[in-house]
C-alpha cells in the first residue's frame, strides 16, 4: 500500500547529513524515499515529500509511522519512464467548441517532449509535461493549455495523474473566456464528461485520476509537532473541534461547490465586508484541520485549495512558463491609469485589465485574500498546490499601481492595512515553502525583504521616510481609501499577527520592525494613558484632522478616539471600574462586568476583540516590552472567547 505525503520539520531536527527511515508501530522498519524540497537557514531540512510502502494496511485501521533519523543510503534503482511507457497508460483531454474538437495526450507529451521530474527514486517518480490542445489538422488551440503530473509507483500497480487545463497565457492578442464540452479518459476509460464548461480567462482546473489501483491512504499528523515547527500559527492546543462541526464541514462540501470552476466554500466576492471563515493567518477550515487532524476538515481544506484555480488571478508567462514577473514587466499593474503602465525603457505597454470578463461573479481582492494553497501544499507536496500558492502571491504583487509599487521593487504600502498584512502573510508563506532550487524562491524572498526594508525605514528607524510616521506603532493611514485621520485597529492587528507569522517562518530580519510594530497591540492593553477596556474599538482617531500632527501619547489617542467614536462620557470613569461596566451595560443593552473588554463575550470568536489575540501572541513571542503583562490581562479577562469549533483567532504565545 504506497503512500506519499508532505511534512515540515523544526529547524535542526534533520540535519543535511541525515535521512529518515520509517518505523511501523515502533518495531518493523520500512525504507522511505525522501524528496528534500526546502531547507532552513541552518541547512537542516524544512519541507520534504515522503514516499513509502506499507506492507499491509487494513480498511479503517490506524497504523502509527514514526520517522527516525538515519545515515543516508543510496537506492538501488529508480522508477523509470520506460516502465510506465511499457504499460497502456495514457491520459487524454478532449474539448469540443463551435464544432471543432481539440485533444492532447499525456503519453504523446511523455514521448515527444522533455518531461520535468518533481520526484525521483526507487519507490516513485513523478513526471510533469505540458502542451497545447490540437485539432485534426494539428493546429493549436492557442489559448487553452494542458498539464499532466504523472506519479508512477514502483511496479506500476498505482499511477496517479493530475489532469490540469489552463486558460492563463497572459500576453495573447486573443484573450477570451472559453466554453466547451469536455471529455477526459485515462487508460482508455472515460473518467470525466461534462457539457458546456465555461472557463474564465486567467483560470485553471485540476482533477486527479488513477490508472490501476488508488491506494486511498489517509495520512494524519502529530498536531503538536506540526505547531512546534512554527510553519503554522500556534493554535491553542486546548481548543476542540466537535464531531457536529466536522459533520457540518463534510455536508457543506456539496457537488456544486466541488464542481469544475466552482470555488468551494470561499466567499465569491472577496471585497465583501464582515467576519467570515476565510480571513485569518489560515482559513477556519485549515485551522480546524490542524487542530483535529480529521479527514472531514481535510476534505474542505484540500478542496478549497483545489478550487483556488477557478479564480481569475492566474497570469502565466508563455516564455518562462512561470507567473508573470514584475522584474521582467515592472510596469504591469492591475490598477492605475494607462500611462502608468507604459515601460519607457522597453518602449512597450504592459497593461492588462484586472478582469477580462467582469461578469465573472468570483472577484479576488488583496484586502480579503485567504491562504488557500499553503496548508494543502505543506501536507501533500503536490506541485499543483505549490503553483496555486505562487500564483496568489504574485497576484498580490501585480495588483498595485506600478508607481505605488515602485515597479520591480514590489512594495505593497498602497494597499489597505489589512491588505498589506494578508499580502505579507502570503509572500512569507510562499518564500518559506517554495523549494530551494525553484526559480521563484529568490523572487518572492526578495520582494518580501524589499517590503521589510521599506517598513523599517519608514516607521522603525530615525530615517522615517514615510509622512505617516508615528510613535505608537500603528500603520497608515495609507493610499487606498482610508480616512486620513483615523485608522482601523483591527486591521492593524491583522498586520501585526502577519509580522509575527513571518518571524515564526524564520524571517528574523523582521525583528527590528516588530520591536516598533508590536507596541500598538501591547500599549492598548497596558499603557496607563489608554484604558484597555476600549482596546478593540472599530476606529481610532490618530489626529484631530488630516492637517494636524499625529498624537504622540496614549492619553491623547484615548481622548481623541473616545470622543470621535461617541464614548466621550466614559473618559471621566475610572478604567475597568464597576462604573465603566455599568456604562457599557446601559449603552449597549448587554450585561458587562468588571475585567470585560468592549464587545468581548464568550461567543466573540471573530470580532475585533478576537482579532487582537494573534497580535498580542505575536508580540509576546517577539519579546516586545510589556507584552507578557498585556497578554495576561487579555487572557484572564472576563467573558473570554470560547473558540470551540471557531479557532481562526485562537492563537496563543509559543
Amino acid at each position: 500500500m504506497p503512500f506519499t505525503f508532505g511534512i515540515v520539520f523544526k529547524e535542526g531536527d534533520v540535519t543535511n547529513d541525515k535521512t529518515l527511515v520509517g518505523y511501523i508501530n515502533e518495531s518493523s522498519t520500512i525504507p522511505l524515499q525522501i524528496e528534500r524540497k526546502a531547507t532552513h537557514n541552518d541547512g537542516s531540512l524544512r519541507h520534504a515529500i515522503i514516499t513509502g510502502v506499507m506492507p499491509s494496511l487494513s480498511p479503517n485501521v490506524k497504523t502509527e509511522l514514526q520517522l527516525r533519523r538515519a545515515t543516508p543510503f543510496e537506492f538501488a534503482s529508480q522508477v523509470q519512464l520506460s516502465a510506465l511507457l511499457d504499460t497502456t497508460f495514457d491520459a487524454e483531454i478532449s474539448i469540443t467548441s463551435n464544432g471543432e474538437t481539440y485533444t492532447v495526450s499525456a503519453r504523446d507529451l511523455l514521448q515527444n517532449t522533455t518531461p520535468k521530474k518533481w520526484m525521483e527514486g526507487e519507490e516513485v517518480t513523478e513526471w510533469q509535461v505540458t502542451g497545447p490542445l490540437t485539432n485534426s489538422s494539428n493546429a493549436e488551440h492557442g489559448r487553452l493549455n494542458a498539464r499532466f503530473n504523472i506519479r508512477a509507483y514502483k511496479g506500476m500497480e498505482s499511477v496517479r495523474v493530475s489532469v490540469i487545463l489552463e486558460n492563463t497565457w497572459t500576453w495573447l492578442s486573443t484573450r477570451s473566456n472559453e466554453t466547451y464540452d469536455l471529455d477526459v479518459t485515462v487508460g482508455g476509460q472515460q473518467v470525466l464528461n461534462q457539457s458546456s464548461v465555461t472557463q474564465f480567462y486567467q483560470s485553471r482546473w485540476r482533477r486527479i485520476f488513477w490508472y490501476n489501483n488508488n491506494p486511498e491512504v489517509d495520512v494524519n499528523y502529530d498536531a503538536l509537532y506540526l505547531l512546534a515547527t512554527k510553519a503554522l500559527p500556534n493554535y491553542d492546543p486546548s481548543i476542540t473541534i466537535t464531531d457536529n462541526a466536522l459533520e457540518s464541514m463534510e455536508s457543506s462540501w456539496t457537488p456544486e461547490r466541488s464542481a469544475l470552476m466552482a470555488i468551494g466554500t470561499v466567499v465569491s466576492y472577496m471585497p465583501s465586508t464582515g467576519g467570515r471563515p476565510d480571513i485569518g493567518l489560515l482559513p477556519g477550515w485549515s485551522a480546524k484541520y490542524v487542530i483535529s487532524q480529521d479527514w472531514r476538515a481535510k476534505l474542505v481544506a484540500l478542496g478549497n485549495g483545489e478550487q483556488a484555480g477557478s479564480w481569475a488571478i492566474h497570469y502565466r508567462d508563455k516564455d518562462t512558463d512561470l507567473p508573470v514577473s514584475i522584474d521582467e514587466y515592472p510596469y504591469f499593474g492591475l490598477y492605475g491609469r494607462t500611462g502608468d503602465k507604459y515601460n519607457p525603457v522597453k518602449q512597450r505597454s504592459e497593461e492588462l485589465p484586472d478582469c477580462y470578463d467582469c461578469t465573472n461573479p468570483n472577484r479576488a481582492d488583496t484586502s480579503h485574500t485567504p491562504s488557500l494553497a499553503y496548508l494543502p501544499y505543506l501536507i501533500t507536496g503536490d506541485h499543483y498546490f505549490l503553483e496555486e500558492l505562487q500564483f496568489w502571491a504574485n497576484y498580490s504583487l501585480l495588483s498595485p499601481n506600478p508607481n505605488y509599487r515602485d515597479h520591480a521593487t514590489g512594495l505593497i504600502k498602497s494597499d489597505q492595512t489589512r491588505g498589506q498584512g494578508w499580502t505579507l502573510r502570503t509572500l512569507g508563506q510562499t518564500a518559506y515553502i517554495t523549494p530551494d532550487e525553484h526559480a521563484l524562491k529568490s523572487y518572492f524572498t526578495e520582494k518580501l525583504d524589499n517590503n521589510r526594508q521599506w517598513y523599517e525605514d519608514s516607521y522603525a528607524t530615525q530615517l522615517r521616510a514615510n509622512s505617516n510616521q508615528n510613535d505608537l506603532g500603528w500603520i497608515g493611514p495609507t493610499v487606498g481609501g482610508q480616512e486620513k485621520h483615523r485608522i482601523s485597529p483591527w486591521m492593524d492587528d491583522f498586520f501585526t499577527s502577519a509580522i509575527g507569522h513571518l518571524l515564526d517562518l524564520g524571517f528574523t530580519d523582521w525583528q527590528t520592525f516588530m520591536d516598533w510594530k508590536g507596541q500598538f497591540a501591547v500599549g492598548r492593553m497596558v499603557n496607563t494613558g489608554y484604558c484597555w477596556v476600549f482596546a478593540p474599538l472599530y476606529r481610532f482617531e490618530v489626529r484631530p484632522d488630516e492637517f494636524s500632527p499625529f498624537y504622540t501619547t496614549w492619553g491623547e489617542l484615548y481622548e481623541g478616539t473616545l470622543d470621535d467614536q461617541g464614548y466621550a462620557d466614559a473618559m471621566a470613569l475610572s478604567c475597568n471600574s464597576q462604573a465603566m461596566a455599568d456604562y457599557l451595560t446601559n449603552r449597549h443593552g448587554k450585561f458587562y462586568e468588571v475585567d470585560q473588554m468592549k464587545g468581548g463575550f464568550t461567543d466573540a470568536t471573530g470580532n475585533y476583540v478576537a482579532n487582537l489575540q494573534p497580535a498580542l501572541a505575536a508580540a509576546v513571542d517577539a519579546d516586545v516590552p510589556g507584552s507578557t503583562d498585556a497578554w495576561e490581562r487579555y487572557f484572564n479577562r472576563a467573558q473570554a472567547a470560547d473558540y470551540t469549533d471557531q479557532p481562526i483567532f485562537g492563537i496563543v504565545p509559543r
